[in-house]
């Protein structure tokens, strides 16, 4: 009996676990829909045959690449953003905020950068020379070419979106990121439906029309979570004068 005890202590009650599963669900909910908007053009493109879905396959892993190192700055300043937002400091909160653009802009550029200037040798490396005819091989080039051009500039809003969605995960919100997230993915399922199939009037857009709608996903949930902060100011503080300039201070780190 007296084991027992002594293990119990080290577990909460149901009020703790219950907490838990209210802050964590909606974490995890958020980012798997997340992926599958990624995942979304995979699977919608396959109607339109192998080269289209190694072409937008191609360029999901390269920006992969970019919402990895995305999520790993916005992490790490995530965790002073968490103890400013502990001890009620607004003025904190405000600036890890524009700690998280800073590094987001800084991404964006290098991401620009080498997606402008060496696209065909990194959608070169995926490119199997042995396994596929050269018409094969240049046809997912110029469709991956074609997706890329137009899905790289998802990624501006994208920034936007995690970086002030990590600000309300901090602050204990962790809802409104998810309701974004599913609008995200509700408006690409219904745009690629449009798009890539030339619905409702449209134009078959192709890879193109998936990568479009990709973009549009991306800017509805930058939108959704900019409406929901900026029309609460009085909740959410942090967000009043957040924009107006990128200035730290310089003991920022140290809190």
């Amino acid at each position: 009996m007296q084991t027992a005890k002594g293990i119990r202590r080290y577990f909460g009650d149901k009020l703790f676990y219950a907490a838990l599963v209210a802050v964590v669900l909606p974490i995890v909910v958020q980012q798997g829909v997340t992926n599958l908007v990624n995942l979304l053009d995979n699977i919608m493109v396959g109607r339109l045959g192998t080269t289209a879905i190694s072409s937008v396959a191609i360029v999901g892993n390269l920006i992969f690449v970019f919402n990895l190192a995305l999520f790993g700055g916005i992490s790490g300043a995530s965790i002073y953003g968490a103890q400013y937002a502990g001890v009620g400091d607004n003025d904190g909160v405000r600036h890890t905020f524009r700690f998280k653009l800073i590094i987001g802009i800084g991404l964006l550029i290098i991401a620009f950068a080498v997606f402008g200037f060496f696209e065909d040798e990194l959608i070169g490396l995926y490119l199997n020379q042995e396994a596929a005819s050269p018409e094969e091989i240049a046809k997912t080039l110029k469709d991956a070419k074609e997706y890329l051009h137009i899905a790289v500039w998802a990624l501006i809003p994208f920034m936007l979106s995690q970086s002030f969605a990590g600000t309300l995960r901090e602050l204990g919100d962790t809802k409104p990121p998810m309701i974004a997230g599913i609008c995200s993915f509700a408006t690409n399922l219904v745009l690629n439906y449009v798009l890539i199939f030339g619905k409702l009037g449209l134009p078959a857009m192709g890879v193109r029309g998936a990568a479009l709608a990709t973009v549009i996903a991306r800017v509805a949930e930058l939108c959704y979570i900019i409406i929901w902060i900026y029309t609460r100011k009085d909740r959410y503080p942090f967000a009043v004068g957040a924009l107006r300039s990128l200035r730290l201070p310089w003991d920022l780190p140290r809190g």
